[in-house]
């Protein structure tokens, strides 16, 4: 409950803005490679998943002395993660597990426990593949280029749009800077029905 729906295990970023072209070494002006803008924030974060999780739960429940059969409060804790064994990049096989804690109110309804939860996580972003969706060519389709910072794939610029070469994985060295509004590390968790 400290982490954001899908966000727990490997992830891959799509970005907003276009990626910066710089130039490879001995490539003059014809060849570049693509990488993300420093700063630059993701537009969307893409669950990847992975072949293992592990997931425990610890709740206690404890019910209000003001409204004892309408409220109860609890404090928990949660630990887990998701990776993939095996997996040729370090950021999809990274198996080191998290810890959030929390605090939550439940509601009894007519229609079911109603639970408003709190967790606390102070974890960074988690590293992954960085990528631009490049715009739609004449021929309709839009690839989805590797801007990953220190990516090697060699792009080349075709009437005045990157092209990047044909890869067959992004690495995932890219992470963001940590999203700290208002709540700061605090995971807002609405739901019905109790967490198990």
């Amino acid at each position: 409950r400290g982490f954001r729906q899908n966000e727990l295990g490997p992830v891959a970023y799509v970005m907003a803005n276009d990626p910066v072209a710089l130039p490879l070494a001995g490539g003059g002006d014809s060849l570049f490679t693509l990488q993300v803008r420093p700063g630059d924030q993701p537009l969307r974060i893409v669950p990847v998943g992975g072949n293992t999780v592990a997931v425990g739960n610890a709740e206690l429940r404890v019910r209000s002395p003001f409204l004892p059969t309408v409220l109860q409060y609890t404090l928990f804790a949660d630990v887990g993660q998701v990776w993939s064994r095996g997996a040729p990049d370090a950021s999809l096989r990274d198996n080191t597990l998290r810890v959030t804690p929390g605090l939550g109110v439940r509601f009894f309804s007519p229609i079911g426990v109603i639970r408003l939860d709190f967790g606390y996580n102070d974890f960074a972003p988690r590293a992954g593949a960085a990528y631009f969706n490049a715009p739609i060519r004449a021929d309709g389709t839009a690839p989805l280029q590797c801007v990953s910072p220190g990516n090697t794939i060699v792009a080349r610029r075709v009437n005045g749009v990157f092209e990047q070469e044909p890869y067959q994985s992004c690495t995932g060295s890219y992470q963001p800077r940590p999203q700290r509004g208002f709540l700061g590390p605090v995971t807002f968790f609405f739901a019905i029905g109790q967490a198990f």
